[in-house]
């Protein structure tokens, strides 16, 4: 298929701030409406003159969409040969549809943990799988030249499974906009990041093949060392079994005049992560409550304690193109001889205790080699790190829904004379709904005076008579006059239903009826992303109008922990047999109970055929769901009948907007679930979960049109 680039008009420029110690920074021009845009295709641009100038973690994204999709927003690094069109990929940020809001000046705060370390040289870029106009720009003479992202071995432009594909590491080749018909000219692009002082620590948190221990040990991973002052706010890893273990820091303690001792340590802190947030088999992240961060120092060490005999932390042999860091195991004093420490030792391990280490290789079963350990954490400037700094009292906060408001307060560096410290409120973080549960905040101002150290301000609470889980929403400080935000920079909010009334089950999709088209006409994997799960419990039934008598999957999916739009993880799956599929009529499926799917709230119903033929009855409209359709990473073609087949819980798939494929949406589908409470369902394990995203609504319906 020929490919090309269309440009609107344009406009970019930089804005730096010389860095200094501590310092912070912006990249990227003004962000406002503009008459063009970046381009109305797929593709991924680097901006290569939007040049990071400080050294720091990236805490937000402004941008001003002119269309609601998902994107990833980049930061690359130009490989050592100083090839201009060769680049690494140093960090993605991958920003979902709910934070893309059209034609306003929109901000993505980046969860901590998701944050991108970055180098003074480093440059922004974008990649968008859609092909529709998305980010504003214009032509100017002050703006940033584009160099577009191509295959190298094709010299095509990326595919999108190719887009979805670039990660931390990631190698790309380009070429300017104006060698495939784009803009010649310098252009500014409404595009912007924040950089704050921090650094990040430890290899990139993936699964692995090996494991870093299968026995009760503490580890100093030597090699994995702190590059700036700051306090840990999160621990990323990969764990293998759900065990509690200990997070550690460690300082290398001087002896006399012989410089550094590479056996003996100091604890620097602990902390100690619970079973509750060690899920395996996934990437988790343990955010620090702010009275137990740890203060690091430039040239501290991480490192992990478990108490357990089973594997727990990912890790591989490190390899020249992947190094890694040497390990030191924690001993006895070593008096009589040195052996590992018990479980009660490992236990009374606390700050401030001093440790004796010897080489991995000194153990019985220990290893000489350099491993890459799936566990890093992030480091960032604590309050008071710089002058005119603001923060949340607290980073966390709790009311009754029947209370009417909460009362929240910003503290500030007594060192400042004056700062007006924007407010709002990000409504697409929590599960609690904007306008029916808390009054949204788009901007507000609070003035904090010179003789002042704190403000305070209410954010209204919204009590109903529905029968609810409780229920989280954001606050997040924008910005502040003085210049700089520290952590923490947002505070979540729980709202706890206190209504004496039990909780109930829930219906996902719109009225099951005959409708004017089909679903689709060829086999595929649609998730409906809009047919969202209001409540928890379990999938007692099915129901849906067929147009023919065809078998079929009905399916949960769950989006992944990076909350990409575009993968999923199939929760569940029901096999609905062709003797339940009478065509032309509204079917019920009851499900058995040992196959009743459990569900969580923000999960999104699904359908996977087999078939080149219609199924489903459906018609587009604008109160449909938008579709995601399953693709293969190695043909990026929909999944054959045999990938279908094969589809189980556990499986991670990787999806297109049905606009791509061109086919059209939204979509209303004629099909639904019931869901239960536990006590009503089959008695299988059910736990409250507060999702990221919760779209309420009883009678949900969806449709997908293929062509």
């Amino acid at each position: 298929m020929a490919m090309y680039l269309r440009w609107g008009f344009l406009l970019v420029a930089v804005l730096v701030v010389t860095p200094t110690v501590n310092s912070e920074c912006s990249v990227g021009q003004e962000v406002a409406n503009r008459s063009g845009y970046l381009s109305d295709f797929a593709t991924a641009i680097v901006l290569v003159d939007n040049v990071i100038s400080c050294d720091g973690i990236i805490t937000s994204w402004q941008f001003w969409p002119k269309n609601s999709f998902s994107f990833k927003a980049l930061v690359l690094r130009q490989l050592a040969d100083g090839n201009p069109s060769s680049w690494t990929v140093i960090g993605t940020n991958d920003i979902p549809v709910s934070d893309v809001v059209p034609n306003q000046k929109s901000t993505y705060i980046v969860p901590v943990g998701d944050r991108i370390e970055v180098q003074n040289g480093d440059v922004i870029g974008i990649a968008q799988y859609h092909v529709n106009p998305l980010i504003a720009a214009g032509s100017t003479g002050s703006g940033t030249l584009l160099h577009v992202a191509i295959n190298a071995q094709t010299s095509n432009l990326l595919t999108n499974g190719e887009i979805f594909s670039l990660t931390p590491g990631s190698t790309i080749s380009t070429v300017t906009s104006q060698s495939i018909g784009g803009a010649a000219e310098p252009l500014q692009v409404s595009l912007s990041a924040n950089v704050e002082p921090g650094c990040s620590v430890g290899q990139q948190v993936v699964n692995r093949g090996g494991i870093l221990s299968n026995v009760r040990i503490a580890m100093v991973l030597i090699d994995n060392t702190v590059s700036c002052n700051g306090v840990i706010a999160s621990w990323q890893y990969w764990p293998k079994q759900s065990f509690p273990f200990k997070a550690i820091v460690f300082r290398q303690v001087l002896t006399g005049t012989t410089g550094g001792s590479t056996s003996t340590w100091n604890i620097i802190g602990i902390n100690d992560i619970p079973a509750s947030n060690v899920i395996a088999n996934k990437i988790n992240r343990y955010n620090i409550p702010t009275g137990d961060r740890i203060e690091v120092q430039t040239g501290d060490v991480i490192g992990i304690a478990h108490y357990d005999d089973g594997p727990v932390i990912a890790a591989d042999a490190a390899d020249a193109s992947n190094p890694g860091t040497f390990h030191q195991v924690v001993v006895n004093s070593c008096q009589l001889q040195c052996r590992i420490l018990t479980e009660s030792e490992i236990g009374n391990l606390e700050l401030g205790s001093t440790i004796t280490t010897v080489s991995s290789a000194d153990i019985s079963g220990g290893s000489s080699s350099s491993f890459q350990v799936s566990l890093s954490a992030e480091v960032i400037m604590p309050p008071y790190s710089t002058t005119g700094s603001v923060w949340f009292s607290k980073s966390l906060h709790q009311i009754s829904e029947s209370r009417g408001s909460i009362t929240l307060t910003i503290e500030t560096n007594p060192s400042i004379t004056l700062t007006t410290v924007e407010i709002q409120t990000a409504d697409s973080r929590g599960t609690a709904r904007a306008g029916t549960d808390y009054t949204p905040i788009s901007s507000k101002l609070v003035e904090i005076g010179p003789s002042q150290t704190s403000k305070s301000f209410s954010v209204s609470i919204l009590p109903d008579e529905e029968e609810e889980y409780d229920e989280t929403f954001v606050v997040a400080i924008v910005s502040s006059t003085s210049g700089a935000v520290s952590e923490p920079k947002e505070t979540t909010i729980t709202i706890v239903d206190d209504d004496e009334s039990s909780k109930t089950g829930c219906s996902i999709g719109h009225e099951v009826e005959d409708r004017t088209v089909e679903f689709s006409h060829h086999r595929l994997v649609a998730v409906l992303q809009d047919n969202a799960v209001p409540c928890e419990g379990l999938v007692t039934k099915w129901e849906f109008w067929p147009h023919k008598s065809a078998s079929f999957k009905a399916v949960v999916f769950r989006q992944t922990e990076s909350a990409n739009t575009a993968m999923w993880k199939i929760i569940g799956v029901n096999d609905i047999p062709v003797s339940s599929v009478v065509a032309n009529k509204k079917n019920t499926y009851i499900v058995p109970a040992g196959d009743r799917i459990e569900v969580k709230r923000g999960d999104v119903i699904g359908i996977a055929q087999y078939d080149d033929n219609p199924l489903l009855a459906s018609d587009l409209s604008e109160t449909g769901t938008t579709l995601y359709v399953a693709y293969s990473t190695e043909t990026s073609e929909i999944l054959s009948e045999s990938e279908i087949t094969d589809l189980k819980p556990g499986s991670i798939i990787k999806t297109v907007t049905i606009e791509t494929l061109g086919g059209a949406g939204p979509l209303l589908v004629s099909f639904s679930a019931e869901v239960e409470p536990e006590s009503q369902g089959n008695g299988a394990s059910h736990y409250l979960y507060q999702s990221w995203m919760t779209i309420f609504f009883a009678s949900v319906s969806t449709l997908i049109y293929l062509y």
